[in-house]
């Protein structure tokens, strides 16, 4: 399942108890372990925070609207409950108007770690409004979305639905004969179509970044980590002013003991 995000509404709450005339050395040995609790924290988090990024997949699914419908319908509903939402892209309708499609559906399926193509009964034969077949079309949307994951090298599953066969060489355009060559899976409605399509996921987790080695070499390789050292630590410094500050107010004072909350938010979007 997918993992889900640390709430954005977490807290923090960090309290600085000052007593009577204490020693300003002393408040400030106090306030370095403080820092170094929360260096370890804000590091901790920051560190499980990519782990959760770097798990996640993105999935495209390439079908023809009038090939099996029912049956697609079913393959997207099951990636969508497995790997959520953000993770399954299918139906390209949003390209801006005076964009190159062609460009637009490159960037669109070099950003997926994998590309199942739906093949069902008509999906080599059905044609265009002049009677061409589709795929002899370079303009055509399912070729093109073929050929950028071809060229881009990323995974291309077949999947056979309906009484489809895997298609051979001589069959498809020069462009994505490689596909023919591709391991494909079968989901296939009847009594064993849940059986066909909890294989389907289980086949796509090898593609889930998950192993511990793999995630680690990832978290030592991300450029991101120094930036969030960075922003991390000028935090911490504003912090430790505002600490330090109050501390040296109510140690000057000589109030009866005070507390000092201060309320740190573990917003993701501010510790990474």
């Amino acid at each position: 399942m997918p993992q889900e995000d640390p709430s954005h509404d977490d807290k923090l709450i960090f309290i600085v108890y000052i007593q009577p005339k204490t020693p300003l050395k002393t408040v400030f040995s106090g306030i370095n372990q403080a820092v170094g609790f929360l260096v370890f924290y804000s590091d901790t988090f920051s560190k499980s925070t990519t782990l959760t990024t770097q798990r996640m997949i993105k999935i495209f699914v390439s079908y023809r609207r009038a090939d099996s419908p029912y049956v697609v319908t079913m393959i997207t509903d099951r990636l969508v409950d497995h790997f959520g939402s953000d993770s399954v892209f299918f139906d390209i309708d949003t390209i801006p108007l005076g964009v190159d499609f062609r460009h637009f559906i490159n960037q669109y399926v070099a950003q997926c770690q994998v590309v199942l193509a739906i093949i069902g009964n008509d999906w080599l034969k059905i044609s265009n409004n002049q009677g061409q077949r589709r795929l002899d079309d370079p303009t055509d949307f399912v070729r093109l979305e073929i050929e950028a994951a071809l060229r881009e090298d990323i995974p291309v599953i077949p999947v056979l639905v309906g009484t489809s066969t895997m298609p051979i060489q001589e069959e498809l355009p020069k462009s994505i004969q490689n596909l023919a060559y591709r391991n494909a899976i079968e989901v296939r409605a009847g009594k064993d179509v849940q059986v066909h399509l909890r294989r389907m996921v289980q086949g796509l987790e090898d593609y889930v970044p998950q192993s511990g080695s793999k995630i680690k070499r990832m978290l030592s390789t991300v450029p991101l980590q120094k930036a969030t050292t960075s922003r991390t630590g000028y935090f911490l410094l504003w912090i430790l002013g505002i600490i330090t500050a109050r501390a040296i107010h109510l140690s000057t004072e000589m109030f009866q003991g005070q507390s000092l909350m201060v309320n740190l938010s573990t917003n993701l979007n501010f510790l990474v």
